[in-house]
């Protein structure tokens, strides 16, 4: 904080700051909030995104499902879930709006494209997942 002192009756001034000791004491201080603080919020925000997926996954695997109840078969692309079909007998049972938006599945919280391959066999009809926040991982809608 700077100010100035009137000395006696004349008209100089003494101007006073923080000292140099001071100053750095400040700055370290916040050095030692920004290390301890800065990973504990960069944990968080990829706890969130994990968190994302996992509600995403869920959300597209629902409208994976719904869309197999009502088609009478699996979607070969999810971006069979957002437009209408050709053949005539699907577009009558098509429900308004789509079974999910585009928006919801054109990407994942990593900013790549979600991965869903309809199955020939094995136990689940179809595979989805993420590749999670390395771009190697994989967060899927079979995991529990």
């Amino acid at each position: 904080m700077i100010y100035a002192k009137r000395l006696d009756e004349s008209k100089r001034y003494i101007k006073r700051g923080f000292t140099l000791i001071e100053i750095m004491i400040v700055i370290v201080i916040i050095g030692i909030l920004g290390a301890v603080i800065g990973p504990r919020i960069q944990r968080a925000l990829q706890q969130a995104k994990i968190n994302q997926a996992e509600q995403a996954i869920k959300s597209i695997q629902n409208a994976v499902i719904m869309y197999e109840a009502q088609m009478g078969d699996y979607p070969k692309t999810l971006s069979d879930l957002t437009r209408t079909s050709a053949d005539p007998k699907k577009r009558a049972r098509w429900p308004k709006g789509g079974y999910i938006s585009k928006k919801e599945i054109k990407k994942d919280p990593w900013n790549r494209s979600w991965v869903y391959k309809k199955a020939q066999d094995g136990d689940n009809p179809f595979t989805l997942y993420s590749r999670g926040p390395d771009g190697k991982g994989k967060l899927s809608a079979w995991d529990e």
